[in-house]
């Protein structure tokens, strides 16, 4: 598995393992000290650590293996053909989060992030400093976007699957609802749901919509 500069510390790895981040599925492996298993950090086939202690962090599922690590059943870690189609979910993001104006300007995050506009602005920029609590907002919606495009594009690609095999094909099965969303995001699902539709504009199902559409087109 290749890595990648956003993963490149324990912490930062186990802050994408929590929060079962899409995009770091092919950046390394977690081995679960407490089940004996190595799963893909997206995978929540089983209940997370909570202690840092009880995990492991390597870069190849196979090297884990031959420790006497499991491979998780549901992920598949160590088949590189059971990986999520990265490139793909990047610029589903990249597409539809630029036609919402969900973009990395500073001062637009801030006005999207501001329940109440700062009375101190300059010509329509504000001169507040992004709380934690809303830069935390900001980054867990960025990550549901992550959850909600990954899942559309694995939903469409199991129903090709099925309709090659002459299965039927269906709507939107297997896109995430905004309870499972508000889980991995930790946090309430009115709260999470809130949160989601200040800062991109839509609600998720809207957004998971949208994705679907964009990776069906593609």
């Amino acid at each position: 598995m290749s890595q990648t500069s956003s993963y490149t510390s324990d912490n930062a790895r186990y802050e994408a393992y929590q929060f079962s981040d899409p995009f770091a599925t092919a950046s390394f492996v977690c081995c679960n000290k407490k089940l004996n298993k190595v799963c893909r950090p997206n995978c929540d086939h089983y209940p997370k650590v909570t202690s840092k202690e009880d995990v492991s962090f390597l870069f190849d599922a196979n090297q884990a293996a031959s420790i006497g690590f499991e491979p998780c059943e549901h992920c598949d870690p160590c088949n590189p053909n059971s990986q999520l189609d990265l490139p793909l979910i990047k610029i589903t993001i990249e597409s539809i989060n630029y036609s919402i104006g969900f973009t990395n300007d500073a001062n637009e995050l801030k006005r999207r992030a501001f329940s109440v506009p700062s009375i101190n602005t300059n010509n329509g920029h504000y001169d507040r400093q992004l709380t934690r609590n809303e830069s935390e907002h900001i980054k867990l919606v960025e990550l549901a976007c992550r959850h909600i495009a990954a899942a559309a594009a694995l939903s469409i690609s199991k129903q090709s699957e099925e309709s090659a095999q002459g299965g039927k094909k269906k709507r939107r099965g297997g896109v995430l609802g905004f309870k499972e969303l508000a889980s991995k995001s930790k946090l309430s699902p009115w709260h999470f749901h809130r949160v989601f539709k200040s800062v991109t504009g839509l609600t998720p199902k809207s957004y998971g919509d949208q994705c679907w559409k964009f990776i069906k087109d593609h």
